[in-house]
């Protein structure tokens, strides 16, 4: 029993390591990718260029009005105060039920 729980311990730091080297690695390519003015460049990236076309596809759906009332700027408060929490029994976040 104590010779599976060391190889787990194992196996999960050496998977630690791995997570931390690439984050790492990733990090410093960000850093290398961006220009002069500070601004990195356009990611071409699959994942990246589909969540960048679906955001397109998006906006350009919305009315002016519905874009104003969708867009905030980076760091308004609003882009904080979304949830991907359940609420509780009690609590009434007014939305569809």
């Amino acid at each position: 029993m104590l010779r599976k729980i060391l190889i787990i311990f194992i196996v999960m730091l050496i998977a630690c390591i791995i997570a931390l080297t690439l984050t790492v690695l990733d990090a410093q390519s960000v850093e290398t990718e961006k220009t002069t003015e500070g601004i990195a460049e356009i990611s071409t990236k699959p994942s990246i260029v589909a969540l960048a076309s679906a955001m397109k596809s998006f906006r350009t759906s919305l009315s002016s009005e519905r874009l104003a009332d969708a867009s905030f700027p980076l760091g308004h408060k609003e882009s904080y105060s979304w949830t991907n929490t359940p609420p509780g029994r009690n609590d009434d976040r007014g939305g569809i039920r």
